[in-house]
């Protein structure tokens, strides 16, 4: 957690401004990629070796990539850590924004950790039908991370949050009358790609703003609103589902759409 917002702010140092979008596609592509193998090799060498060869692995894995870094990744100013030029007005409210949408983001997707087991109820889903609702998410996302990182870097980035956070709404309050699995799987596919549409540009446009010297702090403050997301979407879907298992949904496609009507009046237009 403490190194993704230095890792952001090193692809908005070594990447050109008109290029932020490509650059943070790719960033997001080797993200999700890690999330997808990291449990597969684990699951392989756990069952080959046992779960202290597993644990080691990830010891020596996390060991070549800080010599990686080390020996290969160029040191930079603090003041080139930012695209703005000194003396360009900026307002921190932007970055504030742009992390209560990640927030309501991250909300949506995460608030359906908690029905697992009324899907198994419902539907008889068996675990590997579960961990498929989960992935399809992070399998769209990986595929459409690059295409929205070009389409961001020839479109109005505040235009594709604004209208990512609204179609992620409407699929997300969809997953509420889902009547299957399957149709659980495909809405989750949908939503990994409103939350693409949102995810891409906000990083991308979050480093274009960063005034000079605080590219980190600028990103740590995204990182905070995601994780924070993460951190309190079971909770909110617990404590809606003992009301119905829709009302989690309802709840959180309330949330983004109201932060898309938010960032609409007052999230600043890139360049202005």
């Amino acid at each position: 957690g403490a190194t993704l917002p230095l890792l952001m702010a090193l692809v908005a140092a070594f990447s050109k401004k008109q290029h932020r979008g490509k650059a943070m596609g790719l960033f997001g592509t080797f993200h999700l990629l890690g999330f997808i193998i990291g449990p597969l090799l684990g699951g392989i060498v756990a069952d080959l070796g046992g779960m202290k060869k597993a644990f080691w692995g990830g010891v020596l894995l996390g060991g070549v990539c800080i010599l990686t870094v080390f020996w290969f990744v160029p040191e930079i100013n603090r003041a080139d850590t930012a695209s703005l030029q000194p003396g360009k007005a900026f307002c921190w409210k932007d970055y504030y924004l742009l992390a209560f949408a990640l927030f309501a983001l991250m909300i949506g997707i995460t608030v359906i950790i908690p029905l697992f087991p009324l899907y198994q109820k419902l539907y008889g889903a068996s675990y590997s039908q579960l961990s498929w609702v989960f992935s399809a998410i992070v399998v769209s996302r990986l595929l459409t991370q690059l295409p929205v990182g070009y389409l961001a870097d020839g479109r109005s980035k505040k235009r594709l949050i604004l209208g990512g956070l609204a179609g992620f709404s409407g699929i997300t309050f969809l997953l509420g009358s889902a009547g299957s699995v399957e149709s659980l799987i495909a809405l989750r596919f949908l939503q990994g790609i409103f939350a693409t549409l949102v995810i891409v540009p906000t990083m991308a446009l979050g480093a274009n703003l960063a005034p000079k010297g605080m590219g980190s702090r600028a990103m740590g403050i995204l990182g905070t609103g995601f994780t924070s997301g993460v951190t309190l979407g079971p909770l909110f879907g617990g404590l809606l589902a003992s009301q119905g298992i829709t009302y989690p949904f309802l709840g959180s496609s309330v949330i983004a759409l109201f932060v898309c009507a938010f960032l609409f009046f007052f999230l600043s237009e890139e360049g202005q």
